[in-house]
């Protein structure tokens, strides 16, 4: 028998969507999109106009968090990720990437959800590219991930661009 909390999550709709270096002049036909879907959580990867990124969070009546991940490495683009809530955004935090494993950092949002146990939600944008091969880079990527999700308390979800394999990729040793 379901629980009446199991019934509020299966109810929950949560959005990831890879913005593509975007807002900028997409953003219009990006609004609709998630106008479409009607997330209640949307979890966004690739933002690259803060500004515009603002501007939809208004429109949909969803205050954002913005976990700043551009580094001066990184390429001209910053592809910061950002959370939009239509619930209340209670934390967040900016776990930082580890150069050597994750290129990016982790934002962790917590959002109270109705009667619901606080919900934390963890937003990635991995690697495009697996590294050189026996890297594992991916891996790391995952495992870095899974360190810091695990120390929070459930329920939670990790969100984001997990860029599994790109094309190139499919010579990848047997048990990566």
């Amino acid at each position: 028998m379901e629980t009446k909390m199991e019934a509020e999550m299966r109810q929950l709709r949560i959005m990831t969507y890879n913005m593509l270096h975007a807002p900028g002049d997409r953003f219009d036909a990006l609004y609709e999109v998630v106008l479409s879907a009607q997330p209640d959580i949307l979890a966004c990867q690739e933002i690259d106009d803060i500004p515009a990124l603002l501007t939809l969070s208004e429109r949909l009546k969803m205050p954002a968090v913005i976990g700043y991940s551009n580094r001066p490495e990184d390429p001209p683009a910053p592809e910061h990720i950002a959370l939009l809530s239509h619930w209340p955004i209670v934390h967040m935090h900016l776990h930082p990437g580890e150069p050597e494993v994750m290129f990016r950092p982790v934002l962790e949002a917590r959002i109270a959800v109705a009667a619901l146990p606080i919900l934390s939600c963890f937003v990635v944008h991995f690697r495009a590219m697996a590294g050189p091969e026996g890297s594992q880079v991916k891996m790391q990527e995952a495992e870095q991930l899974c360190s810091v999700v695990s120390a929070a308390e459930p329920p939670y979800s990790a969100l984001g661009d997990f860029n599994a394999l790109t094309p190139g990729e499919e010579t990848l040793p047997a048990g990566w």
